[in-house]
């Protein structure tokens, strides 16, 4: 039962750093014409409020990635 809980959570914190990837290349190039991929950086610990989902991971990342810019 514990290596399924660990198991789910590593899909989870995947699915998340997944997001988080796509979403700072997304928000890094946003509005821009031409766009060199950045190289992103390491995907953070998930927030308490923010679930652990791909979705979460892309907002994230995208608001980091404009940031960056």
């Amino acid at each position: 039962m514990i290596k399924l809980i660990i198991l789910s959570l590593l899909f989870s914190y995947n699915s998340y750093c997944g997001g988080w990837n796509d979403g700072y290349i997304a928000g890094y190039c946003y509005n821009q014409i031409s766009c060199i991929t950045p190289v992103v950086p390491v995907c953070p610990i998930p927030t308490i409020q923010c679930s652990t989902g791909y979705q979460c991971g892309y907002e994230r990342g995208f608001i980091n990635g404009l940031n960056a810019r």
